[in-house]
């Protein structure tokens, strides 16, 4: 049992919790994804005064911001189901060949309402 507080209070002091969780997400990185890398860049921004002040003016903004994004996504859906029920047959058509089975199918990006939502979003969002 004191062992234990003794651990605890070893591993939850400044320094040794930093280098803990760095530990832990580089033996994250190494054995379940490279992607837990990357997550121990997000530590820099603390190292530099210019990166804190970027943060935390995205942070005092991020409720406007979210509500951009919502709006921006309910204007591209109404869009997109427009398209979808009206000029779904003007969309491009994609040929998929099969090289196993030798077929070859034709499919739209619009089929569906989340496919033609997913293709709006994502060709929107590149050209502006």
């Amino acid at each position: 049992m004191k062992t234990l507080k003794q651990l605890k209070i070893v591993l939850l002091t400044g320094g040794s919790s930093t280098f803990f969780i760095y530990f832990l997400l580089s033996i994250l990185g190494l054995f379940v994804s490279q992607t837990f890398f990357g997550i121990s860049c997000l530590g820099i921004y603390t190292l530099f005064h210019n990166m804190k002040l970027i943060v935390d003016s995205i942070k005092a903004k991020g409720s406007q911001l979210l509500y951009t994004f919502l709006m921006m996504t309910n204007i591209v859906y109404v869009f997109s189901a427009i398209y979808h029920f009206f000029y779904k047959n003007r969309f491009p058509t994609i040929e998929l060949i099969n090289t196993n089975i030798k077929q070859t199918t034709t499919e739209t990006d619009c089929e569906s309402l989340s496919k033609c939502f997913f293709s709006f979003m994502g060709t929107s969002v590149r050209s502006g």
